[in-house]
């Protein structure tokens, strides 16, 4: 650690962590966000360990046929969950799929909630997304080819005198 100090004092006066926190308004700041950051930690803690105290009371009273239907229903859950997010999975691959087919930027699907779309839902996202690219896409091109309105050719002619040829 020494030897970091010294390397980085070195460079050009560049200062180091510690003589940073030397300055109190740097201090207090820097113990204002850790102090932050450890009452967050420590709230999530609590209310994980609460949860888990509360559910084994709960399994304390139960007989145990209750408990194995309670294990069964969390079983269950975490099936349905874990089918859920490989369906939000399989379903963002074929719409990356689609949208590559149709020219469609990758970056445009980020908006869709796979874990709330089926098959159906989805290609009716695509298409709205797709006739919106394609609106703002010809919109952009429209605003680039147009074409100034020219200047009236009167307007430069009016004080040179032309003889009249007829």
């Amino acid at each position: 650690m020494e030897e970091e100090k010294k390397v980085v004092e070195h460079e050009e006066g560049a200062k180091t962590f510690d003589d940073i926190l030397q300055d109190k308004a740097y201090q207090s700041e820097f113990d204002k966000r850790v102090a932050k950051a450890l009452e967050t930690a420590k709230s999530k803690w609590e209310k994980e360990a609460e949860k888990q105290r509360t559910e084994a009371e709960r399994l304390a009273t139960m007989s145990a046929e209750e408990k194995h239907l309670h294990e069964l229903s969390q079983a269950n859950e975490r099936a349905s969950q874990a089918e859920a997010r490989l369906n939000a999975y399989e379903l963002k691959e074929t719409a990356l799929k689609i949208a590559t087919e149709r020219g469609i930027p990758n970056a445009l699907l980020n908006v869709i909630d796979y874990t709330k779309e089926n098959a159906d839902t989805l290609n009716g996202k695509l298409n709205e997304i797709e006739e919106a690219y394609k609106q703002a896409v010809q919109s952009g091109i429209n605003n680039v080819m147009k074409e100034r309105t020219p200047k009236s050719v009167e307007s430069g002619v009016k004080d040179t005198k032309l003889p009249k040829l007829f």
